[in-house]
């Protein structure tokens, strides 16, 4: 993907977002957004999806226009609110022939302890993130844009949820904003780095030295025990 630009006079972000003019992703692969609290990671998925008027994403050589971003691009948002709806309704939001054994395969292997039938309300934290990454994911997008998909989530399932957008970045372009980077950031392809709303730098993951990360967020890298 290109991005083009992003604020216009139509846009109304809540910040302005800057040097990301011609920044380019490779059509497949996991990539990640990295920043301080407040840094504008949220904002960068936000404009992409819902503020762009003009013509201002490219993908595969084609305009990405805000009338087709359904069909390129799957969003998962930071905050999603519980509806009073079953568990397979709720993926039925976004795919209306899945069916109860597909329904049912999905939960088994998301490791959510719940039935098609269920309630969406009597989920976890950990569970309604993974509902919400199914959802995400069934969406037939060639790009998608989790934000903080791994909150909530505790360590063993944030190992399977990292394989399993690891597995479809074979075939789709992911964006994923990541507050777990220490521990998690040897899992993705490339990093955007982003501070106060402006593109710090973009790298593929074995060009990042230390001194990147430590002027990122002004640490010692040593200090979070994180090793490229």
């Amino acid at each position: 993907m290109i991005i083009h630009h992003l604020n216009d006079d139509k846009s109304k972000l809540p910040i302005e977002l800057t040097g990301f003019e011609n920044m380019t992703t490779k059509p497949q692969g996991m990539h990640a957004i990295i920043g301080p609290n407040g840094a504008g990671k949220s904002t960068l998925l936000k404009a992409l999806t819902f503020y762009h008027h003009k013509p201002s994403l490219s993908y595969e050589s084609k305009s990405i226009v805000i009338r087709n971003i359904h069909k390129m691009i799957a969003y998962m948002p930071q905050q999603q609110n519980r509806l009073h709806i079953s568990v397979i309704d709720f993926l039925k939001l976004v795919e209306r022939r899945i069916s109860f054994q597909d329904t049912e395969r999905l939960l088994n292997q998301f490791n959510i302890n719940k039935t098609p039938y269920d309630s969406v309300n009597t989920t976890s934290g950990g569970e309604f993130r993974l509902l919400c990454y199914i959802q995400t994911f069934l969406q037939p997008t060639p790009i998608m844009f989790l934000d903080e998909p791994l909150t909530s989530l505790d360590v063993h399932h944030q190992l399977a949820l990292l394989n399993h957008i690891k597995k479809e970045s074979q075939s789709r372009e992911i964006w994923v904003v990541l507050h777990e980077w220490p521990l998690y950031l040897h899992h993705f392809d490339s990093v955007i780095a982003i501070n106060r709303a402006h593109l710090e730098w973009h790298k593929n993951l074995t060009e990042i030295e230390s001194i990147d990360l430590e002027q990122l967020f002004q640490i010692n890298i040593n200090d979070v025990n994180f090793h490229l």
